[in-house]
């Protein structure tokens, strides 16, 4: 009926597949392997010690093989006089769980097969009292879940078979207790969701040699996940980069409070950014909000930083003026540009602008305001962005890096001016001397210094008086500029100042020309107007 031999393990007893219910009598004592695959133990589903009762004086029994049997559970007590025994099999059966009460009763076990049975997740500290388990195979189940400390204990143990379950993710450390002497952790056919999340598998197992073949993300997004022996750069070489946008704008806006959005930016090389506000709307007055910094840090390690150069200040019923934003990233590309525009003018409050942008790889964006600078009252001008632009192309962007402040009697006091040019020289002005000993509405001579990036310092000094005055108002002036270099710039109006009304100047356009032959134009995009009270 069963066949029996020697063999260098022992004396082998095999009664595979002979539709067995209980195991026959007359096994010698001294069989160290019995194979009873194949049979019908299961056949109640449960495996029950009087099935197993004639192993009890097997003493020396050191391998049993129950796969293939229909086993749905295992009941207490079944194997508790088997303490010699060493390898277990009980492969493709019905078991829906482990059978933690079988295990501790077994803890000289090495070799454990599970493999192709209903086990859906791995218990917490399960092997705990099998510390001498060598190889684990739990392969080829429904298994969706690992405990954290599901494997504690298994200090000897050199191969786990995972392949072919469930798993989408595995706890950060779940494989950290298991001793150095692992060779294979096999994580094949399983769909993994192979995102940052999944990184600790990489770090953990990238110094095992699997041979159990290629494991493949079936959710794919950034990394490779485990090591290139287990699953292949192919995962990180076929990611799909998805692109996320708000699916509205900043919108359920009450009290003068937005509400914050996140928004991701995916480019078509694959980087993405993701924008969001480094703090929330504040300082509202009058349903207007305040300063608003916001850092955008994309997946390539480049962050951009975006806060205005100077405060959102001056603040009139509720009107902020206007804000120039310097955008900076890590990679040294700098862009100014306004943050929003300007709009919505009342009680001398300026009206849209549009500002220039220019980068330090060269790239310049024309800014001109979008409309006259108007309603000025009381003496307060608004800030105004000028663009010149030379006859060689090269475009400079002006604009008051503080706003006109302290006016008494209608006089701005001092204002510091930076000229950028599009060939990354900067040039800072401002007036060695306030405008001082003012008669009859009229500044005396004032001597500026100007000094660009490139370490070039230009003195300005008119070369004649102010003259030709009538009804308080001065007329041509021309001006002589002379830079350290040895490159002097006369300024002159090529029309005189014409249209005044009330003791103040309309339209004036300015021409420089140095003495290298490069000529400036400048001249206000939009003319001052609508002046009131000799402001």
């Amino acid at each position: 009926m069963c066949t029996c031999k020697n063999s260098e393990e022992g004396f082998e007893v095999n009664c595979e597949s002979k539709q067995l219910q209980n195991v026959p009598e007359g096994i010698p004592s001294d069989t160290t392997s019995l194979i009873l695959s194949g049979n019908d133990f299961g056949f109640d589903t449960v495996l029950s010690a009087d099935q197993l009762l004639p192993l009890i004086n097997l003493l020396d029994l050191e391998t049993i093989q129950l796969d293939n049997n229909s086993i749905s559970s295992i009941a207490n007590g079944t194997f508790q006089n088997l303490t010699n025994l060493r390898k277990l099999g009980l492969g493709s059966n019905k078991l829906t769980s482990i059978p933690i009460d079988i295990l501790s009763q077994l803890q000289n076990l090495t070799d454990l097969d599970l493999n192709s049975n209903q086990l859906e997740e791995i218990p917490s500290q399960i092997f705990a009292k099998n510390p001498n388990l060598l190889n684990l195979d739990l392969s080829e189940n429904n298994i969706r879940s690992i405990a954290a400390d599901a494997f504690k204990g298994l200090t000897s143990l050199e191969s786990l078979q995972l392949g072919g379950n469930l798993l989408s993710s595995v706890p950060d450390g779940v494989f950290d207790v298991l001793n150095e002497n692992v060779s294979t952790i096999c994580l094949t056919d399983n769909p993994w969701i192979c995102n940052c999340g999944a990184m600790y598998l990489k770090v953990s197992v990238e110094r095992l040699r699997s041979s159990c073949g290629n494991a493949t993300c079936t959710f794919q997004t950034v990394l490779t996940v485990i090591n290139e022996w287990s699953i292949p750069v192919e995962c990180f070489q076929t990611t799909q980069v998805a692109t996320t946008t708000p699916d509205r704008d900043v919108s359920e806006i009450s009290d003068g409070q937005p509400s914050e959005a996140t928004t991701k930016m995916t480019s078509g090389n694959g980087i993405s950014t993701t924008a969001s506000p480094q703090s929330d709307v504040s300082e509202i007055s009058d349903g207007q909000p305040n300063e608003t910094t916001t850092k955008m840090t994309s997946d390539s390690g480049i962050s951009t930083t975006t806060s205005p150069q100077s405060d959102v200040s001056e603040i009139s019923d509720g009107q902020p003026s206007e804000a120039t934003t310097k955008m900076t990233s890590d990679s040294g590309i700098s862009t100014t540009s306004p943050q929003s525009d300007v709009s919505e003018i009342s009680d001398g409050q300026p009206s849209e602008a549009t500002t220039k942008m220019t980068s330090d790889s060269g790239i310049s964006t024309t800014a001109s305001p979008q409309s006259d600078v108007s309603e000025i009252s009381d003496g307060q001008p608004n800030e105004t962005t000028t663009k010149m632009t030379s006859d060689s192309g090269i475009s400079t962007t002006t604009s008051p890096q503080s706003d006109v402040s302290e006016i008494p009697n209608g006089q701005p006091s001092e204002a510091t001016t930076k000229l950028t040019s599009d060939s990354g020289i900067s040039t800072t002005t401002s007036p060695q001397s306030d405008v001082s000993e003012i008669s009859d509405g009229q500044p005396s001579e004032a001597t500026t210094k100007m000094t660009s990036g490139s370490g070039i310092s230009t003195t300005t000094s008119p070369q004649s008086n102010v003259s030709e005055i009538s009804d308080g108002q001065l007329n041509k002036t021309t001006t002589k500029m002379t830079s350290d270099s040895g490159i002097s710039t006369r300024t002159s109006p090529q029309s005189d100042t014409s249209e005044i009304s009330d003791g103040q100047l309309n339209k004036t356009t300015t021409k420089m020309t140095s003495d290298s032959g490069i000529s400036t134009r400048t001249s206000p995009q939009s003319d001052t107007s609508e002046i009131s009270d000799g402001h």
